[in-house]
């Protein structure tokens, strides 16, 4: 059996009067999307967070493409890319400036920078506004722009949080394409919403999450 790219045991996450995440179980096989489903407050970003290394646990243990996150937290996140549900972008920087910064910061060359920008551009439709302060861009735009951040580096997991909010019907559809292109690629995927309807015939598998607990979690097609 192949090492999952995520793998968690017995995940419990308590803020003051609330537990998040209660001893949670969940396993992701690789180049699968997998869908994190629930309500508002139901715990997917919470979920999220961790798995990102931005969160430590009370309980549990959490593996992420084979190393323990509490172990080597920074080779997780060389290799993972996190959309969080409200990404923070650098306003003051033009596009290309804010994908080559983030791109310098994962440790990729000048040139394989140049490239991946070049198609990051294309594919995410923002070749026109390359040159344009992000900051100035609509919310849809800046999504965008967020996503391609995500990717610069090219990672092996991505994790999104909501990704598809404040994106338009015809972004959305372009939104899941590339997630599919991502798997087809040999990426896993785990992506967040409370819409189940909006990633059904997207993902192979699903976890939902009611109140900090897991009610189901399994192939699609259960």
């Amino acid at each position: 059996m192949t090492t999952p790219a995520v793998e968690l045991s017995g995940i419990t996450k308590r803020f003051p009067g609330v537990v998040a995440n209660d001893a949670v179980n969940l396993r992701v096989a690789e180049g699968e999307i997998h869908a994190v489903v629930g309500e508002n407050g139901a715990g997917k970003s919470t979920l999220m967070k961790i798995l990102a290394t931005l969160l430590e646990t009370q309980s549990g243990l959490v593996q992420v493409l084979g190393t323990d996150i509490t172990e080597d937290p920074l080779s997780i996140r060389r290799r993972v890319g996190y959309l969080a549900e409200d990404p923070v972008g650098y306003r003051q920087m033009t596009v290309f400036e804010m994908l080559d910064f983030c791109g310098a910061v994962h440790g990729r060359s000048s040139g394989d920078r140049e490239q991946a920008i070049a198609s990051l551009l294309e594919r995410m439709g923002l070749e026109a506004h390359k040159d344009n302060l992000v900051g100035t861009l609509s919310r849809g735009e800046q999504r965008r722009v967020a996503i391609a951040r995500v990717l610069v580096h090219d990672p092996e997991l991505l994790i999104f949080d909501e990704p598809a909010a404040g994106l338009d019907p015809r972004a959305r559809t372009e939104l899941m394409t590339l997630m599919r292109d991502l798997s087809d690629n040999g990426k896993t995927v785990l992506v967040s919403s409370h819409v189940l309807t909006e990633l059904g015939d997207l993902c192979d598998s699903v976890t939902v999450l009611d109140r900090g607990d897991i009610r189901f979690h399994g192939p699609i097609g259960e």
